[in-house]
């Protein structure tokens, strides 16, 4: 038994906490090992490097001075005159040469050659130097010098006249380093290492010998970094530090971490340990008083809330719990009552398919008492396409649906109209137990949507009558028209032969008030064709750049009445299209006629461009710009809608009845085509009509709009 009991809430706690802190801890104090060894190692590079400057800069000023000495040496008036005055030399240089010492290095060997490296004099003992390489090269004009295990050789041409007539070599042997060498190196392990990796000298015997070619520290044991010296390229100093006492401080670091987090996680233990035993506490005091309640089925009893905060909110969250349990009434008839009081009908069934229960509702809708409907099939008031086939003896699952329109049977036989959602019962285990059926009575709506469908119906047939009628009145509208603008024309002929100015002007208004009606009323008609779907269009092959030449000519008068001028530009390889011609003349004319009213002293630009596609097909583009008020963002979208003027086109003396750019937008929608409008308040506008240019020719109607 005590073997399949649970951890307790100690064994949970340091189950899942321990081995994290353990490892977080781990972590920690590797990571804190990681960043202390780089920073470490980051400080130890530092220091070596600035002791390797310390040092490089010290050794390269006393090589230097040492160095600059000699050259100074070179240019004494006493060397120079020696190599031109050979019969007095003999008398100046012994007591000069043997007196002759070098600051910083006074057993430097020093000698003076003439231009063949034959010796003259020296501070030592005579060495032969005839055959040497640097002989060529200090008698060249440059100085030489060289540091090796030979010593330091420094050879400098002796100048006279500013032309080189002999040499002072100096040469400084290892074995004078040390008083050469000290002063320069800081503090710390240095050595000075040729290119060949043979130790010139060192300050540390035990970092590197001088003398031999590898230094004796092995790669384990020392800390080293390398600099160059100048002017010595191939020399560089060795600075190095023991990694015994380099990393000393980190592995006492490591030591000390390594006991402080053994000493926090003991800590943490006892911690959660002490904390598990007071929070458990309270808890199977709780698990009493719940197991009390449950027994006793008390709601009125409540649990005194103690220990942590967590646990006294969780008893109180129970005694609230119960609090509400105790003061809501979970009964059957608590729920029968807010079933009986819905105005929706709702039907319950059980999983063989009958009614298990209907409000009233539900037996108000279907004409049944409540006794009469408890029992029958789902499907007797149902229509078989809202519920699926189930197996025998099995309930018919509702397909889960809301708000479907459907239709429930009466009890006398007819379908009532509603919107219903279904959904299906399960149990604690998912298994199905039922079905639940809403539904509303729609009748009302219903008729109400037939009505409205009704009138919309007779709305649309009344105005294609109209539609109809106006496209049959052309010949009865247009004919008496053309009768008085005839006659008004031959009066106004005969009244300018007699110079009858007064009638002439009345007989001048007529005609163009009569033209300006016969305008609208073409307008309306072709409306009105377009609507009743009676339009036709008469398509042929003609040449697009005459037809928009011809326009273009017959629109100069209109164009410059506001003092506008209108210039053509007809693209290459234009050639013929398929299309209506009339309807191309009437969109140009309508574009060109509206570019004209709003503009004033302006210019106007026709434009016409033919695009190719890779199928073969093509496009013509018809564009008319103007400089004049242009129009409103906000105003676009009405632009080609009928009888709509915008913005200070509304208000403009110039008249119209805003169908010009309607009917334009629908010749180009019938012949295939569409038009476009971009526009600038005060800066203009810009109408592109794009309509195909190949098109089986024939007679096609267009379908009302």
């Amino acid at each position: 038994m005590w073997r399949n009991r649970p951890l307790g809430l100690f064994g949970h706690i340091a189950v899942r906490i321990v081995p994290l802190v353990a490892l977080a801890f781990a972590v920690i104090w590797y990571g804190g090992i990681e960043i202390a060894q780089r920073a470490m190692k980051a400080e130890l590079h530092d220091r070596l490097k600035e002791a390797a400057a310390v040092s490089t800069a010290g050794v390269t000023q006393q090589l230097n001075t040492v160095i600059d000495e000699i050259h100074a040496i070179a240019a004494n008036d006493l060397i120079v005159n020696a190599l031109v005055d050979i019969e007095a030399r003999d008398n100046y240089l012994p007591p000069y040469f043997s007196s002759l010492r070098v600051l910083r290095a006074p057993g430097a060997k020093i000698f003076l050659l003439d231009y063949r490296g034959r010796l003259i004099a020296g501070n030592s003992a005579s060495e032969s130097f005839e055959g040497a390489a640097w002989i060529e090269v200090a008698m060249s004009g440059q100085p030489m010098q060289t540091l090796s295990l030979l010593g330091l050789r420094v050879a400098i041409p002796v100048l006279y006249s500013g032309m080189p007539e002999g040499i002072l070599y100096a040469q400084i042997e290892l074995e004078q380093f040390p008083g050469l060498l000290e002063p320069g190196f800081g503090r710390g392990s240095q050595a000075l290492i040729d290119d060949g990796g043979w130790i010139l000298y060192s300050t540390d015997p035990e970092f590197a010998l001088a003398g031999s070619v590898d230094p004796l520290y092995g790669p384990d044991e020392w800390l080293t970094i390398r600099t160059p010296i100048q002017p010595f390229p191939n020399i560089t100093v060795l600075s190095g530090e023991p990694v015994e006492s380099a990393y000393a401080p980190l592995w006492q670091l490591q030591k000390i971490m390594l006991v402080a987090l053994a000493i926090g996680l003991f800590m943490l233990v006892a911690v959660i340990g002490i904390t598990a035993f007071r929070v458990a506490a309270p808890l199977r005091n709780f698990g009493r008083q719940l197991v009390e309640i449950g027994y006793s089925e008390d709601l009125g009893h409540r649990i005194e809330p103690t220990g942590p905060r967590e646990i006294y909110d969780l008893a109180e969250a129970f005694n609230s719990m119960a609090e509400r349990l105790q003061d809501t009434t979970i009964s059957r008839d608590y729920t029968d009552n807010i079933i009986a009081s819905m105005n929706d009908a709702m039907v319950v069934t059980g999983v063989t398919g009958s009614i298990q229960a209907a409000n009233a509702a539900a037996c108000r809708l279907l004409g049944y008492e409540p006794v009469e409907i408890t029992g029958l099939p789902i499907t007797r008031i149902f229509p078989p396409q809202n519920c699926r086939p189930a197996d025998p003896g099995k309930l018919p699952t509702p397909k889960i649906s809301s708000n479907v329109e459907s239709k429930l049977r009466h009890k006398d036989g007819h379908y009532i109209p509603v919107v219903f959602s279904s959904g299906v019962l399960t149990d604690r285990n998912g298994e199905i137990e039922g079905a639940v059926y809403l539904a509303q009575d729609v009748t009302i709506r219903k008729r109400a949507e037939e009505e409205t469908l009704r009138a919309r119906d007779e709305a649309e047939e009344a105005n294609r009558a109209k539609s109809r009628f106006v496209a049959s009145m052309n010949h009865e509208l247009r004919t008496p028209l053309n009768a008085i603008i005839g006659y008004s024309e031959l009066l106004l002929e005969e009244a300018d032969e007699r110079g009858d100015s007064g009638s002439s002007e009345d007989l001048r208004r007529i005609s163009l008030s009569g033209q300006h009606l016969l305008s609208l009323i073409n307008n309306v008609l072709d409306l009105a064709k377009i609507e009743a779907g009676k339009i036709d269009l008469d398509i042929e092959t003609f040449d697009i750049a005459a037809v928009v030449h011809e326009v273009a000519h017959g629109a100069d008068g209109l164009i410059a009445q506001n003092g506008n001028r209108l210039s053509v530009r007809c693209g290459p390889d234009l050639g013929a299209i398929e299309a209506d011609e009339t309807k191309i003349r009437q969109i140009l004319y309508n574009l060109l006629s509206n570019a004209a009213k709003f503009t004033d002293h302006g210019s106007i630009s026709l434009e016409v461009d033919r695009q190719w596609e890779y199928d073969g097909s093509s496009s013509v583009y018809l564009r008319v710009t103007d400089s004049g008020t242009g129009i409103a963002p906000e105003e676009m979208d009405g632009l080609f809608t009928e009888f709509t003027q915008v913005g200070e086109r509304k208000g403009r003396r110039d008249g119209g009845t805003g169908l010009g750019l309607a009917l334009t937008r629908k010749f180009c929608e019938a012949m295939g085509g569409s038009i476009f409008a971009v526009s600038e308040p005060g800066a203009g506008s810009c109408f592109t009509a794009c309509l195909p240019a190949g098109r089986d020719t024939g007679t096609l109607k267009v379908a009302a709009d």
